[in-house]
């Protein structure tokens, strides 16, 4: 299996880190799938930053409510509304950037996405 391990290749040692958290209000599937993220992963305010070779080196995401909080869902982890949002917030990374799910993690309602750039990334053999 390959390894991959961020390595930071800069000439000036400094690099941009876009960290948010969006409350989802545990939005069905059919949902999910129209939800307009590009405001929230490419503020307008912040156009400046996000300029076409300037994006952010990594992502890191954290998605509040992605299901009600109840018992059932306690019990059973909602696998697939994590694979949602996990394919739906690549899939609006991918339109502006070539961008690799690092790692993720999940406790009920709350996901959390860190994402790198893949020209910064080191594959390992």
């Amino acid at each position: 299996t390959n390894q991959i391990e961020y390595s930071n290749i800069h000439n000036n040692n400094s690099f941009k880190i876009f960290i948010g958290t969006y409350n989802v209000n545990a939005l069905e599937s059919e949902d999910i799938k129209t939800v307009n993220l590009t405001s929230f992963l490419f503020p307008e305010k912040l156009n400046q930053y996000f300029s076409e070779n300037h994006f952010p080196v990594f992502y890191c995401i954290g998605l509040e409510e992605i299901v009600d909080l109840n018992p059932k869902n306690v019990l059973i982890k909602p696998k697939s509304r994590v694979e949602e949002w996990e394919e739906r917030i690549s899939s609006e990374l991918q339109k502006k950037f070539n961008y690799i799910l690092l790692c993720k993690d999940h406790l009920v309602g709350i996901l959390l996405l860190f994402y790198v750039k893949s020209t910064e990334i080191l594959v390992l053999d």
